[in-house]
């Protein structure tokens, strides 16, 4: 099964009022590469034994790997996400929310391997956007993409636990923040570590990724700060 296949699964499951022959021959379509129209002369029976196999398949745990070989090309994840930039940081949050997009934050996680030792270290292309191999990865096998999404997601909470001044308002002013991001996105973060100079952006994206949270974790705080000292019962004398 591949990551394509399950896109289309996916759009298949949102679509309204489909009938369950209809759903049946249209979810084997989609995974056995067969014409819709060739299915005609199948029983339902056998629709439904082969929907339930497709299904039990997509159910099924696996672990993750962090490698595998596309196209004659082998791709490596990303050996140290925490070394990870900005600009990565920024294209994985944007492709992580819609199925539809998974293929570029697999291009994203995945690139081809530069270097490899025995030992299984290995080194892979820097980030240089996802325009040339994104499509290519809708050919993924699924079970590489679910192993790397439950590794992926288990580094987001935990950026998100380390930095909850910028994931967590609490305050009035950390609500105000909050709104902000959720509006702009990480675009906000861009724009103010570039102090709105466009020039500077390519080298904002290259900066760490827990860099750019430090600084915005501070700037959240500082601002809560400003805000409480601002209140005539915590007049500090210097």
């Amino acid at each position: 099964i591949t990551l394509e296949q399950f896109q289309k699964y996916h759009a298949l499951n949102q679509r309204e009022g489909i009938k369950d022959v209809e759903y049946n021959k249209r979810c084997i379509s989609i995974f056995t590469g067969l014409k819709y129209r060739e299915l005609g002369n199948i029983k339902n029976t056998d629709y439904e034994m082969l929907v339930k196999d497709i299904i039990k398949a997509l159910d099924t745990d696996v672990e993750f790997k962090n490698a595998f070989t596309l196209n004659g090309i082998e791709y490596g994840f990303i050996p140290n996400l925490d070394s990870i930039t900005h600009g990565e940081w920024v294209d994985l949050v944007e492709y992580q929310s819609d199925i539809n997009t998974m293929h570029k934050l697999m291009a994203v996680l995945f690139r081809p391997v530069t270097k490899k030792d025995k030992l299984g270290n290995y080194s892979i292309e820097p980030y240089n956007g996802t325009m040339e191999r994104a499509d290519a990865f809708k050919a993924m096998p699924l079970n590489i993409v679910s192993g790397a999404l439950v590794f992926f997601f288990e580094f987001v909470e935990g950026i998100k636990g380390s930095y909850p001044e910028i994931y967590k308002s609490g305050t009035s002013e950390g609500s105000k923040a909050a709104d902000y991001f959720e509006k702009w996105g990480w675009y906000a973060s861009i724009d103010k570590l570039a102090k709105s100079n466009v020039l500077k952006i390519n080298k904002v994206l290259k900066m760490n990724v827990h860099e750019v949270h430090m600084f915005l974790a501070h700037k959240i705080d500082k601002q809560k700060l400003k805000a409480l000292l601002r209140q005539p019962e915590n007049t500090i004398q210097l």
